[in-house]
């Protein structure tokens, strides 16, 4: 009888460590999730940083190229 309990204990932990690594693995999996979705939606908000940047460089160098241009 001793012994049931024994290995009926032994399988409860055993269930138990496998709940908590597929635990662990959904976290993980729900973390990587959040990430993918920051990195989505940031993705826009970098490639118009990108465009106003360029629109800038060109507006600023616009009458450096025009100065250029009546030099010669």
């Amino acid at each position: 009888m001793e012994e049931l309990r024994h290995l009926q204990g032994g399988s409860r932990a055993l269930e138990e460590t496998k709940g908590h690594r597929e635990k662990g693995v959904h976290q993980v999996h729900q973390a990587e999730m959040v990430k993918m979705v920051y990195q989505v939606l940031q993705a826009p908000l970098v490639l118009q940083v990108l465009a106003e940047t360029s629109l800038l460089n060109m507006i600023h160098l616009k009458p450096l190229i025009l100065a250029q241009d009546l030099w010669v």
